[in-house]
């Protein structure tokens, strides 16, 4: 299947060496829910926070930046915010919070 999370509204799959009854089955049953268990470590935190302040001190000395601050946000976002927590009904932000008042 191709089509990533998020970017693509759209996904082809090609289906190869099957029965054609098995075939309708997968197009006519639902869609399992995707979940993992992604934790924030403190790794990635403390990298994640480090990255933050490095371009922030770039910026304070007019360094050219690989990337702007935006981009780096951009990137770091889905971490914060969209992780695939076993849960569904995790309060993210009261988890994050303490997770890092803790970590740190």
């Amino acid at each position: 299947r191709a089509g990533r999370r998020g970017f693509d509204l759209l996904g082809q799959v090609v289906f190869l060496d099957m029965a054609f009854l098995k075939i309708q089955r997968l197009i006519a049953s639902d869609l399992t829910s995707l979940t993992g268990e992604f934790q924030l470590s403190p790794s990635c935190l403390l990298r994640a926070l480090l990255q933050w302040e490095m371009v922030s001190l770039d910026l304070e000395q007019d360094k050219p930046l690989p990337r702007s601050k935006e981009d780096i946000a951009s990137c770091l976002a889905p971490a914060f915010s969209l992780p695939f927590f076993q849960s569904k009904t995790a309060d993210l932000e009261t988890q994050v919070a303490y997770q890092t008042r803790f970590m740190i």
